[in-house]
């Protein structure tokens, strides 16, 4: 059996990737997952921003629509568990639900991101914030990119609309980032 060589990771190796020398190479690393966990932290705290500002928005919403929403995903949940051999029941004995309790969730989750996305309609409008189609043509870029997959096959499986959506989405996270009043909570020792 051949086995692989791996080049010793050194000052030598760091040159060759371009860096000055292993401690610059591990500095860049550093960097960039740094910046990874700040995004990713970003992305989380501007979620739970929008569900707090879709919580509080003063909006009746229409009961039936929720109680679609939620069959839709018992009807998605039991065929996935079809797939897999399983039944609801032991579905819900494994998970200590009543399929009553498996509805509700869905509900709620059903509600939840309703909520969110009236209230990035609202924020937006209130805010003027708006998404060219040069920022659409970035963002259609970037997801080719990301997934190594042709810009056409993107346009093909997302509309513009959606692509919009979803950076208007981000827009207005990114928003309540900008403007959130943070505090800090530290443990007394």
């Amino acid at each position: 059996m051949e086995r692989k060589q791996v080049p010793p990771v050194d000052d030598a190796f760091a040159k060759t990737l371009g860096y000055e020398d292993l401690e610059a190479l591990r500095e860049s690393l550093r960097e960039k997952k740094r910046l990874s966990h700040e995004a990713n932290a970003d992305r989380i705290a501007g979620a739970a921003l929008l569900d707090m500002a879709g919580a509080n928005l003063t909006v009746e919403l229409p009961a039936e629509l929720l109680a679609q929403n939620a069959e839709y995903q018992m009807t998605q949940l039991r065929q996935r568990l079809r797939k897999s051999q399983m039944t609801m029941e032991l579905y819900c004995k494994s998970a200590g639900l009543t399929p009553e309790q498996v509805r509700e969730g869905y509900r709620k989750e059903a509600e939840r991101q309703l909520r969110a996305m009236l209230a990035v309609r609202a924020i937006a409008e209130a805010e003027k914030i708006t998404v060219t189609q040069q920022e659409v043509d970035a963002e259609i870029a970037r997801l080719s990119k990301l997934h190594d997959t042709p810009e056409e096959e993107i346009r093909k499986v997302l509309s513009r609309d959606a692509i919009a959506a979803a950076v208007t989405n981000q827009k207005v996270q990114r928003f309540l980032l900008d403007h959130a009043a943070l505090t800090s909570v530290v443990e007394k020792e």
